[in-house]
């Protein structure tokens, strides 16, 4: 099954302080959305998505497929730098925002202030 999300790709500007930090040691309520530029907005999608799979793993995948696609540098509709440690993926899906937070190796679910 076909799956599109709506996404927003925010980076946030080296001059912070958590800038490229994970977020496991970041303290509580330090990331902030206002600190954030967007990059890049689009749909992505997903394909042979089972059916049942549970939202969060399809936006984990998102994420994954944000991830991978832009790295190379290729989409002339990004505006950011490779996606890195501290970048946030805004997952849209029924008018509900998820924000994912890239750590270390991984991607968080956030509530940015």
């Amino acid at each position: 099954m076909k799956i599109t999300r709506e996404v927003d790709i925010y980076q946030c500007p080296v001059s912070i302080k958590y800038c490229f930090l994970s977020f496991d040691i970041l303290e509580p309520n330090t990331v902030k959305i206002a600190d954030y530029v967007r990059v890049w907005h689009g749909e992505i999608e997903l394909d042979g998505v089972p059916e049942g799979v549970a939202e969060i793993k399809i936006h984990k995948a998102v994420c994954d497929k944000c991830f991978s696609h832009f790295q190379d540098g290729q989409d002339e509709t990004f505006f950011g730098r490779s996606i890195s440690v501290s970048d946030i993926i805004r997952v849209k899906k029924d008018n509900t925002f998820s924000y994912y937070y890239c750590n270390s190796f991984s991607w968080k679910l956030i509530k940015p202030v």
